[in-house]
């Protein structure tokens, strides 16, 4: 399996999610997003997505 990327999937989450400033997430609508984009039951990856957004990007 390939991932490509794909810009139209980066504007649709930038249209949902960027309120603030239309080419930017802040640090909120960047927890938004994850907690919009989480499975149920996953404890770990809601751990590790948290962390991965708000430590190793800043």
């Amino acid at each position: 399996m390939t991932l490509r990327f794909m810009p139209v999937n980066l504007e649709n989450m930038m249209t949902k999610y960027a309120l603030t400033k239309l080419d930017k997430l802040s640090l909120r609508e960047l927890w938004q997003m994850t907690k919009g984009n989480r499975v149920a039951f996953d404890f770990i990856g809601w751990i590790v997505s948290k962390w991965k957004c708000c430590c190793c990007n800043m």
